[in-house]
């Protein structure tokens, strides 16, 4: 159920508007080469079912060292504007804390996920509630559940949430269950409201690009 081999996967999230979400992909895609230089091992991209032009992008990255050099670059800048990025966003840099898998192995579309990033009052904590409330997250319609520390912010959260349908994913926004602290009780903040939307594209990237 618990996934001990994801700790240490270090992510890029970001949520952002552009003017035309295929053409932003396509420039990812062109930029594949780039992205080996920088470490990363896959790309995926989801569309918002709420919100036209809205978009999530996930980078996994092998090494902790080139994120923090991406960070502190104008790379990362450069890189939305050549996406149309309406309005620069912010970019969550942080390690798996765990990986957990709700769903029997059985060969499922994918379903639809709620992206959030918060701060909470401790990552170990939200973490042993996790562990102790999985059935009722199942109950919930959670399929999956990735969590991930900030890597310079110890209590800074991105979790991603993966549901059987958007009608559990509604409920779980608009009335989450107990066990779900993470879940910001107010839209504000530095941080963007909790993300809905359904995989479109994941993009493998070798080390020579």
């Amino acid at each position: 159920m618990s996934d001990p081999g994801a700790a240490h996967s270090l992510v890029l999230a970001s949520i952002y508007r552009v003017r035309d979400p295929e053409r932003m992909w396509a420039q990812v895609k062109e930029r594949r080469a780039q992205l080996a230089m920088l470490g990363a091992r896959h790309a995926v991209v989801y569309h918002s079912t709420q919100q036209p032009g809205l978009v999530l992008v996930t980078i996994g990255v092998r090494h902790r060292e080139p994120v923090t050099k991406l960070m502190r670059s104008p790379a990362i800048r450069e890189w939305f504007d050549v996406a149309g990025v309406e309005d620069y966003p912010m970019v969550f840099a942080g390690e798996m804390v765990e990986k957990i898998n709700l769903l029997a192995p059985v060969d499922v579309p994918p379903g639809v996920v709620v992206a959030v990033v918060n701060t909470v009052e401790s990552v170990e904590g939200v973490g042993a509630v996790i562990r102790t409330a999985t059935h009722t997250l199942r109950s919930a319609g959670v399929r999956k559940l990735w969590t991930y520390r900030a890597l310079d912010s110890p209590r800074e959260m991105f979790v991603l949430h993966e549901f059987n349908d958007a009608p559990h994913a509604a409920d779980w926004i608009t009335c989450p269950v107990a066990a779900a602290s993470w879940m910001p009780r107010l839209v504000s903040g530095p941080y963007p409201p909790p993300f809905v939307g359904r995989l479109v594209d994941v993009l493998s990237i070798d080390a020579a690009g």
